[in-house]
């Protein structure tokens, strides 16, 4: 039987592939001339660091279980045991979802010095 299963396997490979994009966006900057390259290089190196860290923890969580955040019984503390949502979580989010089209329709109509 396999260490892994399907959805591991696929979030390995699109956490590969991700790394390659910015991987080839830090070392395709390092060409550019002086403050051209600033950047992509302070969005590059975290995410390169970031996909690393999280591709070890997919290779090997016992490693990094320091990085969990356990509870007094040892399981995993601020899970909920069953997802509950109501109807003043669906508020807030379509509250959110609304500001942020606002915003874009307004940056769209009237440019980005008024909006």
């Amino acid at each position: 039987m396999s260490k892994f299963n399907g959805n591991q396997v696929l979030s390995f490979v699109v956490y590969a592939v991700m790394l390659t994009l910015a991987l080839t966006f830090v070392f395709g900057s390092l060409v550019y001339p002086g403050r051209l390259r600033l950047v992509p290089l302070v969005i590059g190196i975290p995410t390169v660091l970031l996909l690393v860290y999280i591709i070890l923890m997919d290779i090997n969580p016992k490693l990094f279980s320091l990085a969990r955040n356990k509870g007094e019984d040892g399981t995993e503390a601020g899970a909920p045991s069953e997802p509950s949502v109501n109807s003043g979580q669906w508020q807030r989010v379509i509250t959110i979802y609304g500001w942020i089209v606002g915003f874009f329709i307004g940056v769209f109509i009237f440019g980005f010095y008024i909006a």
